[in-house]
């Protein structure tokens, strides 16, 4: 089970994270679904879910999640990893910066009868929006020992 399980989240990153496939979180998630981190203003549920990947979509679209460790336990899948995409949208409250942004994020599943039933999210929100506004102020979003040309890192989402 847990190969299957494993499975599942691949596909929630690379089809719907990644490949802007809403759509798809209908066969991947139960209708029941909670998303324990949603932002602000947005439904806990499947719908609201679907609100968050078009608001990340549409202020990211080149936007790509990679996962760097995965542990899978019984029904719990974790994945740490991170995602980068070009800030041309607002996102969160914070306006496009035109700029390449990364963040990290460690994110726990729970699955059950083939499907997404819970997601916990641990990321740091408050730094991406300050990267944000960084990186439209005087710097580019840069600091110093950076390499030039390099994006933003921040942890967030």
């Amino acid at each position: 089970m847990s190969d299957e399980n494993r499975a599942l989240v691949e596909r929630f990153y690379d089809e719907v994270i990644s490949g802007g496939n809403i759509d798809a979180l209908d066969e991947l998630m139960a209708p029941d679904f909670t998303e324990h981190g949603a932002p602000p203003g947005l439904p806990a549920g499947r719908e609201g879910f679907k609100q968050f990947v078009s608001v990340l979509r549409s202020a990211f679209p080149d936007f790509r999640w990679s996962v760097d460790d995965w542990t899978v336990a019984g029904d719990k899948v974790v994945a740490r990893g991170g995602g980068r995409g070009t800030h041309r949208g607002d996102f969160l409250g914070a306006p496009p910066a035109g700029r390449p942004v990364e963040w990290t994020a460690i994110h726990i599943f729970r699955v059950q009868d083939g499907q997404l039933v819970e997601r916990w999210s641990e990321a740091d929100v408050g730094k991406f929006a300050g990267a944000a506004a960084v990186a439209v102020g005087s710097t580019g979003g840069r600091r110093s020992g950076d390499r030039p040309g390099a994006p933003a890192r921040v942890n967030a989402v």
